[in-house]
């Protein structure tokens, strides 16, 4: 099966997700890459489901807007 990403786009994806916060990030890490669920996320970083619920919802939002910005508006 193709992956979807292109090597540069890849690098973009992760260059952006860079500029998350450090809890953003760690929790799309672990949802994206390792599969977790919310259940399981919330224990490894000691967080309500409720609060990884928020965290992923605001590091896919500005991962988003991170994406979208051009090297002009940096």
């Amino acid at each position: 099966m193709r992956d979807p990403f292109s090597k540069r786009e890849l690098r973009r994806v992760e260059r952006a997700a860079a500029k998350l916060p450090p809890t953003e990030r760690e929790v799309l890490r672990l949802s994206a890459r390792e599969k977790l669920d919310y259940y399981q996320i919330g224990e490894q970083l000691d967080l309500s489901v409720k609060q990884v619920e928020q965290h992923l919802a605001n590091a896919l939002y500005n991962l988003d807007r991170n994406m979208k910005r051009r090297w002009w508006q940096r």
